[in-house]
């Protein structure tokens, strides 16, 4: 899988959104296409439909006190349907004669800022990055999912999980996988098999994967039951496909090892995507 040059990746914690912001998580992405430019773009997840525009800034911070800020604007119509919306923010011009560290601060106007991590300068003037992930809490594993779905028909969905490593290094190509669900707990494959919708697993690279590294992995398109009178849920994880089926744990994962990262339910008439994040994921 491709790589960019510097990823940088932060899932804002929501308890730390001032009071009057709205509830909306990041995905702060760095590349640096050249080694006095610095490119950040941030995927936005919105946890409810936002009523009005909204700005979010980034703050780049010198060891000599020189602040760099950037600010991008999402538009309250330029929400995908299951909430995501991706900012890309002007380029940064970085002073190739500077070193120390650079430190990361961002977030919605009217909220908290919250620190992201720290870029050094390295030899052939890279900016490697070091992150901070407040998401994941102590103790749990460093590699967190997060899923999105696009509509490709009336009942047809294709669905990506993105596997988000907050410093994790692992020591085999394990496979991601996604499983539908009929009840927000334990795991009863036999009932939405019989529906066509069966587990799925692809390989990934991941005994390659760099401690800031996000991986995308796409899954369907899968056709949805035109009468779903109850939701279906989506589980998704790690397995050991080429050794003996163990599943690595991720942050916020469930005793079997497997993250409950949305659902499927019938909403006005249609089939509806939601994301499921926070507690309500971890359940």
């Amino acid at each position: 899988m491709g790589r960019p040059m510097l990823v940088l990746c932060l899932l804002a914690a929501p308890g730390a959104m001032a009071q009057d912001a709205p509830s909306v998580d990041a995905v702060l992405f760095a590349e640096q296409p050249a080694a006095d430019s610095l490119a950040l773009k941030v995927l936005l997840i919105a946890g409810a439909p936002l009523e009005e525009d909204l700005r979010f800034d980034l703050t780049l911070s010198s060891p000599d006190g020189r602040l760099q800020a950037v600010t991008a604007e999402a538009s309250r119509a330029g929400w995908t349907p299951d909430g995501l919306q991706l900012l890309r923010f002007a380029p940064v011009a970085l002073d190739s004669q500077a070193g120390g560290e650079i430190a990361v601060a961002g977030g919605p106007a009217g909220a908290l800022a919250q620190a992201l991590g720290t870029l050094t300068r390295a030899e052939g003037g890279r900016m490697p990055l070091r992150r901070t992930c407040p998401a994941v809490a102590e103790g749990q594993s460093r590699i967190m999912a997060l899923a999105s779905a696009e509509q490709v028909g009336p009942r047809r969905f294709t669905v990506k999980v993105a596997y988000l490593n907050c410093g994790a290094r692992l020591d085999r190509d394990y496979w991601a996988f996604l499983h539908f669900e009929p009840a927000p707990t334990g795991e009863n494959l036999a009932v939405t098999s019989a529906m066509g919708l069966h587990p799925a697993g692809k390989r990934t690279d991941s005994s390659l994967w760099t401690e800031d590294e996000v991986t995308v992995v796409t899954f369907g398109p899968y056709e949805l039951p035109a009468d779903l009178a109850e939701p279906l849920y989506l589980r998704v994880g790690l397995y050991d496909h080429d050794g003996d089926d163990g599943r690595a744990r991720l942050a916020g994962s469930a005793e079997d090892a497997r993250v409950l990262v949305g659902r499927f339910a019938s909403r006005e008439g249609r089939v509806a995507f939601e994301r499921l994040a926070g507690e309500e994921a971890g359940q």
